[in-house]
């Protein structure tokens, strides 16, 4: 059997595993592991030691073991609560209540919840804010979906550390791995905020007019002890690449 044969039926069942596992609710990871196995054993006569060796235990760990980590975060309320004091910062500033949005969508992911995590958070908020505001939806869902990738990429939040795991595991030095992931960080930048400009002026965000935006509660005892955790998990990740 051919390499490109191989690969076409690789993609064609992952694409089949997203496709059912989304339509009848079972976790795609399981069927892709099943396709795994038939293509690599029955298919390729590989035994199934050999397929197992190649699945990425170490790229694996490094996901759950953030994704656990900030999911307490999320459960207990702690990225929704940083959400809405960004916001309430721009209260007085209703023209950049888009740019409000953008930025918690962009702090929230890099607070180590990843993007799809910063959207969760994010777009009830932006949702809200439209209507109350009298903006475009539309700029609500462009500000949080280009924040939230722009903050999820990085290198200590899922993004950043799937991509650098990825990269290592292909043979590439964890130096120039980094590299990649901060040049990786550095282009999405400069796309997300140029297209959050255009469609910013587009949607007339700027003509946005003022709208009262209540207080956050303050925050509770286990959500700040959470957001310190935080805050000195990026510290001892961030400041040893500044020394």
């Amino acid at each position: 059997m051919s390499t490109t044969t191989i690969a076409i039926l690789c993609i064609s069942a992952l694409v089949v595993s997203i496709v059912v596992g989304s339509v009848k609710k079972v976790n795609i990871g399981i069927l892709s592991l099943i396709f795994a196995y038939i293509i690599g054993c029955v298919l390729m006569g590989k035994p199934a030691s050999t397929v197992t060796t190649l699945f990425p235990v170490k790229i694996m760990m490094y996901i759950l073991t953030v994704a656990y980590f900030y999911g307490f975060a999320i459960m207990n309320g702690t990225m929704q609560a940083l959400g809405d004091r960004i916001i309430y910062l721009f209260r007085n500033h209703a023209a950049l209540l888009p740019w409000g949005i953008f930025l918690g969508a962009v702090i929230v992911g890099a607070a180590g919840g990843g993007g799809q995590m910063a959207v969760i958070v994010m777009a009830p908020i932006a949702f809200s804010l439209a209507k109350k505001a009298n903006f475009h939806p539309l700029l609500a869902f462009m500000a949080t979906v280009t924040g939230a990738p722009l903050g999820g990429i990085t290198f200590w939040s899922i993004g950043g550390v799937a991509t650098k795991s990825i990269a290592e595991s292909s043979g590439i030095d964890a130096d120039v791995a980094s590299r990649l992931v901060s040049q990786q960080s550095v282009t999405l930048a400069i796309c997300q905020i140029s297209f959050m400009l255009i469609m910013y002026f587009i949607l007339k965000g700027h003509k946005v007019k003022n709208v009262v935006i209540d207080k956050p509660a303050p925050m509770e005892k286990n959500q700040k002890l959470t957001l310190g955790l935080i805050v000195g998990s990026v510290a001892l990740i961030v400041l040893p690449s500044l020394i």
